[in-house]
């Protein structure tokens, strides 16, 4: 007599599957751009390339990450100038648009920020600075706080070079991490997973961003648990809990370091929160922003 084996699905493992569809990552469409004006500005040493909605509004100033350029805002871009606001993206040295400028500079990334915001006729702005352009936007604090009416400090580690943080970092990154691929360190599993055609639009961007040689410019401070202490503008901290370089637990600790900050962490979410949950991402800064 042949064995029979049952066919049914234990209820555990029907609530298991279910758990699995409830965590999907929703999939945002991206929105139509905003008319904007794209250009070069000639600094002093170096043509800069910038995207600008213009107006007569607050302008928010978006600085991006190291595996992308000025160019990574699509989710962004009509929904802050929709709000009201003029957005502004601009590309870093030798990304997207921008001019390397000399292989042998003292040049700093706050420096040309400085110079950008002149030659556009900014005197204050809401900074938004995510993972390398968050190092980037607290270098320029630290400098120029006056010009600063709030930071938003995504997923980034902000550049802090006090011993015990940098082995923080050193215990989270291993040796060879920095070469692997780009979508498997900066966006979460359950995006890639749920969302392969917003993978592969990702990967478009890093690829059309990164220069064959990347031009990295020295900070202008060196940026310390003290120095960030002394920053009085109102700062919005964002991670995901999926981000491996900033996780929640490192968040807690730089806003311990920001008496005037508050937090959020994205569900779900890895290194690009602004791109693999959008709606969520510009709902906290635009909302942060109103307050600030």
């Amino acid at each position: 007599m042949p064995i029979m084996v049952s066919a049914t699905i234990p209820a555990q493992a029907q609530d298991c599957t279910a758990s699995v569809s409830a965590h999907a990552i929703p999939k945002v469409a991206m929105p139509t751009p905003a008319p904007a004006t794209d250009a070069v500005a000639k600094l002093s040493a170096v043509g800069l390339w910038y995207t600008d909605t213009g107006g007569d509004g607050v302008p928010v100033i978006f600085l991006h990450p190291a595996t992308a350029a000025g160019t990574v805002w699509g989710y962004q871009q009509p929904v802050f100038a929709a709000a009201g606001y003029r957005f502004i993206a601009y590309s870093r040295r030798s990304y997207f648009g921008s001019e390397a400028g000399p292989a042998e500079t003292k040049a700093t990334d706050a420096d040309d920020l400085l110079e950008l915001l002149d030659s556009l006729g900014i005197e204050k702005f809401h900074g938004v600075g995510v993972a390398a352009g968050g190092i980037r936007l607290v270098d320029f604090a630290l400098s120029n706080p006056k010009r600063l009416a709030s930071m938003v400090l995504a997923c980034t580690t902000g550049g802090v070079t006090d011993p015990e943080y940098e082995k923080i970092s050193e215990r989270l990154l291993p040796e060879g991490f920095a070469a692997m691929p780009a979508a498997f360190r900066e966006l979460s599993a359950s995006y890639r997973v749920s969302n392969p055609d917003g993978t592969k639009a990702w990967e478009a961007e890093v690829e059309r961003a990164i220069p064959e040689k990347r031009i990295r410019l020295r900070n202008k401070n060196s940026i310390t648990w003290e120095g960030i202490a002394g920053l009085a503008m109102p700062t919005l901290l964002i991670t995901g809990d999926a981000d491996l370089y900033m996780p929640p637990a490192v968040l807690e600790l730089f806003a311990e370091h920001l008496p005037h900050s508050e937090k959020h962490v994205i569900d779900g979410a890895a290194h690009s929160v602004y791109w693999e949950q959008p709606d969520i991402f510009n709902k906290l800064v635009i909302g942060f922003i109103k307050r600030a």
